[in-house]
């Protein structure tokens, strides 16, 4: 590679990086419509709602010092450049509240739902991935979570907004919708997809053992999620086992029907109280300088390839009480690593655009353009074709 074409490869990466930033609430807009949509790297956040705040009462009060793992709200992380939210409803009298263990959020899950929903209206071409889990021992009612569940999902407000499972779903059939997965059983058949053999065991043949089941059609799940990173040695093992699931997922070909789900969260310091173990939100934080960190430097150090979805505590803040969280940073790098990918296996398709077939132009981060510009540009065309083309 000459010193000029170093240039200008440096500078289009920067460029991409300053778009994804500054188009987060839209950065989805620029990938192809055939793109498998388990092929997207995604930025997540783990217990999504703690960064809205905590109910009342003496417990609830409490979530700050043992249960928070974000700084900003649902909407704070929309717009951050958040696609992929984890909510763990638990029963309350007639709704669903969405907690951390025993701790109540301030958010029920039907306003998390509709406030995502409505997201995605101002922003049709983005779409969102929700991993749920019943909080259960968090439940103030008995045997009724199915039901509660099932009646909010079918609500005329959300259904239309929920996408159906399938191995074979690309990018154009999830925009504008939520493609729901529970790692709970609520029904015969699930609104989008259940996740069979969930596992935070470090264990390799466990984490390569899950499956996303949907109405008609299921397809692998890799999963990593090992969450207790106290132990001496722990921080470590997560990172290996964080950097292990990345070199997978980047190894599978561009048609490969697998879904990852890898958790950079974990909770590196515990406290006693009362004889029990409690997490602490201090040890989210120290746990998230570490891991964060860590991805960031992976996709600095090896080509660009797909991440599956990442999901992260302390998203869209590169400090939270004085720890270097890189919240922020490692949004916008799992978010640009879409765009390096399709740049470095697709190349240039065509040196000319033919314009009187055109639907949208866009820039290589996704930036809608009102025409070609200078340098590298992806284009839509009407009859769906998706080609980078270069002026």
């Amino acid at each position: 590679m000459n010193s000029e074409l170093g240039l200008k490869r440096a500078c289009l990466l920067l460029i991409v990086c300053l778009c994804c930033i500054a188009r987060a609430d839209n950065w989805m807009a620029g990938l192809p419509d055939d793109m498998l949509a388990c092929r997207v790297s995604i930025p997540g956040t783990h217990d999504s709602a703690t960064g809205d705040g905590f109910d009342s009462g003496l417990i609830n009060q409490l979530g700050t010092v043992y249960a928070q793992s974000q700084d900003l709200s649902l909407a704070e992380q929309w717009a951050a450049g958040v696609r992929a939210f984890d909510l763990r409803p638990a029963t309350r009298d007639g709704y669903l509240q969405i907690n951390h263990g025993i701790v109540a959020t301030s958010v029920l899950m039907e306003d998390a739902l509709t406030l995502l929903r409505d997201s995605l209206i101002a922003n049709p071409t983005e779409f969102i991935v929700i991993h749920m889990r019943h909080e259960s021992e968090g439940d103030e009612v008995d045997d009724v979570y199915e039901s509660l569940l099932l009646e909010l999902l079918s609500s005329s407000g959300l259904s239309s907004y929920l996408a159906d499972f399938s191995e074979d779903l690309t990018v154009g059939d999830l925009r504008g919708k939520m493609l729901l997965t529970s790692r709970d059983t609520y029904a015969d058949t699930p609104v989008g997809a259940f996740i069979n053999g969930w596992t935070s065991n470090i264990n390799w043949s466990a984490q390569t053992s899950g499956k996303l089941v949907g109405k008609s059609s299921s397809a692998p799940l890799y999963m990593q999620d090992y969450y207790d990173t106290s132990d001496d040695g722990g921080v470590d093992l997560k990172i290996e086992a964080i950097n292990t699931l990345l070199d997978e997922t980047a190894t599978h070909s561009g048609d490969d029907r697998f879904w990852v789900y890898n958790f950079a969260s974990a909770y590196s310091k515990t406290t006693s109280l009362f004889g029990y173990t409690l997490t602490l939100s201090s040890g989210y934080r120290d746990n998230a300088t570490y891991t964060n960190a860590a991805i960031i430097e992976y996709a600095a150090t090896h080509d660009p390839a797909p991440m599956g979805i990442i999901m992260m505590d302390y998203a869209g803040v590169d400090t939270s009480d004085d720890y270097e969280t890189r919240g922020q940073e490692l949004v916008d790098t799992i978010i640009a690593q879409n765009f390096k990918y399709l740049e470095a296996i697709a190349g240039v398709t065509s040196t000319t655009v033919a314009t009187t077939q055109v639907e949208q132009v866009y820039s290589i981060a996704g930036l809608p353009l009102s025409e070609p510009q200078q340098g590298i540009n992806i284009v839509r065309y009407k009859d769906g074709s998706t080609k980078k083309t270069i002026k």
